[in-house]
């Protein structure tokens, strides 16, 4: 009933947590602090210890002051039961050799390998150091199984340089600029049961908190670690070249471009690998990023010193996928659709498009076939209420899509029709080709036809509010992220997509919650939009939107059903594939384009008059969707056609092949849309799009601007011609160009050889190379070569 605690130091010193003490004390414990045992008796049934009282002296080895006793002041205490608790020590007998003990009874072991004095015996954790916390422990058992494979191996049992590691230092240490944007809040205090209850049983005395409270309490936490924490390619160059951590005078942080609605950018982490710049000019074609100089240090970011989003940057995301030291990173989106499918008031819904089965299947070893049916019982798992196909809505894409061609041919509409549905080739067209901007259909991507059909409609037959239902794509890309965040995406102030997740981010999902699709039953997508044709299904390819809608135009224009409708012309990964397709007296001319290099040469065959096509499609990255930069990365060049052939095959085995055969496509035109091109399909499922100023601000009325496209000027940063200076003239031109308001008609950008060595520095503006130019009179080479390309 009466329980005291005799400790020889103060509360200052109690080897214990705080609220333990405070805890202790609301229960009636009575602590007597500077009280230490002397001795115990037994008194008939009773105990009693005689007790000294102690003063503090000089500190000890913990940095503790020692208690020290005082003459004459013994006391005794007078218990039923006395248990005693002053520490525990390590039976070292127990080992049977004592060889390998020290004075203490402690092992003894070489603190950097943990290797006893018997080569083949390591050891750690408490029985070395003595008491102390597990994950010393564990840290122990990690450095002593590193040196077991070490030596198994044959190699030197003590390791290189140690791991490179820096800090920001202590969070009081840092400038107030280093919080800037965070909210201050408050700890959530622990639930814990009143004393009296506490006392009176071993049940637990606190309890947890509620859902909301603990995910407010989580968001406390700055996180001001690093995303690439579990394996750092930059702290593994750091390591190896020994490269040392200033602590006394670190340097100073770099300004972190967070303007981007996707990506992150630290110049701090980057060591000039050049992999984002290969893969933005190589591989998109668009030249975002360069290198230039700041006081004379050499680094790489956006054209013109801008923000990114201000830049040509169409927002692919293969820089940051590809970028090994986090110095570009994605925006995390996860712990938005964790807190959705936490709340109890929302109605989580995904879709999955067509070219995530293939990756995901490939990912996993798993039959493509299943693939489907595994990512739905996957997300089932994670809390997802409704799972549906992209492709079904791939093919309303096609029955307005095709409707809105076939029109365009009979009207004399604008030709080529250019698809739409790759939000980075529309974000290249709104910056770099407005001129281009009527050619392109005016239907909006499957992605955010579906998201209108979510909130417009679905909404409705759930008899949910449009904001309750939180709808997810999941996409083989991350332009998509961008895309579904534009301000014409949203009815009534509520996103049609409130997030999108790729396939990689579902990867991480699974991997966090522990779902192995390879050890679950196949589950059906849902069946309210359950039945998708094989033309939406090889919308993941490049070519698969044309074929598909080549399908409906057929049967439209010919007035029959066709029984063969496979045109092989369009397929494959052969970047630029054109061909000419017969339906009855009519021959439509298409092209099928992948990679924004070989779209930039078509929009300058289309401004010149030699682009005799009726259909485009363009899809930004090489191959198509199946290499968005939201898909695991392909390991072998023969990847890409895997995943093609298994998107076909699907086709082929799927029992509806063409859009307009779907009957889900059918009913949702007879209950709500009325037909395709309608006005309420208009209205939900089309879109415009308008020239996006790189501009701070906009400054001059779009009509002025439209009808003139961006002039190229590549400045060389191979090796003669960076050592000629040729980084000074690339800065310099991109500071005359925006001081003569000249930023929007010229973009400045670096590039790699151009072949003619001997003559450099040279500058190629447009098809055009310029040799030998003078690297210190930008203004020169401005008027001589740039101006008279000016309308």
């Amino acid at each position: 009933k009466d329980v005291t605690v005799a400790y020889r130091r103060t509360r200052t010193e109690m080897p214990a947590q705080e609220v333990e003490i405070e805890e202790a004390v609301e229960e009636w414990v009575n602590i007597q602090y500077l009280t230490a045992p002397v001795s115990i008796k037994a008194a008939g049934s009773l105990l009693q210890m005689t007790c000294t009282r102690m003063e503090l002296g000089a500190p000890d080895r913990s940095g503790r002051r020692s208690p020290v006793p005082i003459p004459g002041s013994e006391f005794t205490i007078t218990a039923t039961t006395i248990i005693s608790a002053i520490g525990q020590a390590v039976d070292g007998a127990c080992v049977g050799n004592a060889t390998l003990l020290d004075r203490k009874g402690n092992v003894m072991a070489d603190p950097a390998t943990m290797q006893t004095s018997d080569p083949w015996v390591f050891s750690g954790g408490d029985c070395v150091t003595g008491p102390d916390i597990a994950i010393a422990a564990i840290g122990a058992g990690r450095k002593a199984a590193e040196s077991i494979d070490r030596l198994i191996r044959g190699e030197a049992l003590t390791p290189g340089n140690d791991p490179y590691t820096c800090s920001k230092g202590s969070w009081r240490d840092m400038p107030a600029e280093a919080f800037k944007g965070v909210r201050l809040s408050e700890r959530r205090e622990d639930l814990v049961f009143s004393p009296d209850s506490r006392k009176a049983t071993f049940a637990e005395s606190s309890k947890t908190w509620d859902v909301d409270t603990a995910m407010a309490e989580a968001d406390r936490c700055l996180a001001c670690g690093c995303t690439e924490r579990y394996g750092c390619d930059l702290r593994d160059y750091a390591s190896l070249y020994g490269v040392s951590f200033d602590r006394q005078a670190p340097a100073k942080p770099l300004h972190i471009d967070e303007n981007h609605p996707i990506i992150t950018r630290d110049p701090g982490k980057c060591i000039l690998c050049g992999l984002c710049l290969k893969v933005c000019r190589e591989m998109e074609g668009v030249s975002a990023l360069s290198f230039y100089e700041t006081d004379n240090v050499l680094t790489i970011g956006p054209n013109d010193h801008r923000p990114l989003d201000l830049t040509t940057c169409v927002a692919c995301g293969h820089c940051a996928t590809i970028c090994p030291t986090g110095a570009l990173v994605l925006k995390p989106v996860l712990p938005s659709v964790y807190r959705a499918l936490q709340n109890p008031e929302l109605t989580v819904v995904a879709q999955i498009a067509p070219a995530v089965r293939a990756a995901f299947a490939q990912h996993y070893g798993i039959p493509p076939e299943q693939a489907m049916g595994l990512l739905s019982a996957g997300l089932k798992r994670l809390g997802f209420n409704f799972v549906f196909d992209t492709s079904w809505a791939a093919d309303l894409t096609i029955m307005e899509e095709g409707t809105e061609f076939l029109s365009r041919l009979a009207e004399g509409g604008v030709l080529p029709q250019i698809t739409s549905c790759c939000p980075a080739w529309v974000n290249y067209c709104e910056k770099t080709a407005p001129d281009i901007l009527p050619h392109l259909s005016s239907c909006k991507s499957p992605q955010q036809m579906f998201g209108a059909v979510m909130k417009q409609y679905f909404a409705q037959q759930l008899k949910v509010r449009p904001e309750l239902l939180y709808f997810v794509s999941i996409m083989p890309c991350n332009a998509k992220k961008y895309e579904a965040r534009r301000p014409e995406f949203k009815s009534d102030s509520i996103q049609d997509v409130d997030m999108v997740l790729t396939t990689n981010d579902v990867i991480a999902m699974f991997g966090e919650r522990h779902v192995d699709p390879k050890a679950m039953e196949p589950i059906p997508v849902d069946a309210f939009f359950g039945k998708v044709s094989g033309a939406g299904i090889i919308f993941g390819a490049s070519g698969g939107v044309a074929e598909a809608a080549l399908r409906l135009a057929a049967e439209r224009v010919m007035g029959k059903r066709l029984d063969s409708f496979t045109y092989e012309g369009v397929r494959g990964v052969k970047g630029v594939k054109e061909t000419n397709v017969t339906l009855g007296d009519a021959t439509v001319r298409l092209a099928v384009v992948s990679g924004l290099q070989n779209a930039q040469r078509l929009i300058d065959r289309i401004r010149s008059g030699d682009a005799p096509y009726d259909l485009i499609e363009v899809m930004a990255c090489p191959g198509g969707c199946i290499n968005g930069s939201g898909n695991p990365a392909p390991e072998l060049a023969s990847d890409t056609e895997h995943r093609l052939e298994v998107l076909y095959r699907l086709d082929q085995e799927a029992p509806i092949r063409k859009s307009q055969d779907n009957p889900s496509i059918q009913a949702i035109y007879e209950n709500w849309l009325g037909e395709p091109v309608s006005e309420t399909s208009h209205h939900a499922l089309h879109t415009t799009y308008r020239r996006r100023s790189m501009r701070y601000e906009e400054k001059q009325a779009e009509e002025v601007l439209k009808e003139q496209p961006l002039i190229d000027v590549g400045v060389c940063i191979g090796t003669n011609c960076y050592v000629k200076g040729s980084w000074k003239l690339l800065e310099g031109l991109a500071a005359e160009l925006r001081r003569r308001g000249l930023s929007e008609r010229f973009r400045v950008k670096a590039r790699f050889c151009t072949g003619q060595c001997e003559g450099g520095p040279n500058v190629v503006v447009g098809q055009k190379i310029i040799p030998g130019v003078d690297t210190s009179d930008a203004a020169s080479f401005i008027d001589a070569h740039l101006v008279q390309l000016l309308d």
